[in-house]
């Protein structure tokens, strides 16, 4: 009996289609989520973008948070 290998095709992405791609599988999963931490290394230059972390004890997500999303 001859046993072949499945040959994985190497798929090369841009940085565009990753971060489409990305994007597009947490918001199919995650359309709405709220989360909680600790804010860190925050920085708001003159461009009026928001830069932080939010992290917890073992994890941390960094942020940007821009000028037309914020509240007064």
């Amino acid at each position: 009996m001859e046993t072949t290998d499945i040959a994985q095709q190497e798929i090369i992405y841009t940085v565009s289609r990753l971060n489409n791609e990305v994007r597009f599988i947490l918001e199919e999963a995650f359309p709405y989520v709220w989360v909680e931490g600790e804010v860190s290394n925050f920085a708001a230059p003159n461009s009026g973008h928001w830069y932080f972390s939010l992290k917890d004890s073992s994890a941390q997500v960094r942020c940007a948070m821009f000028r037309a999303s914020q509240r007064g």
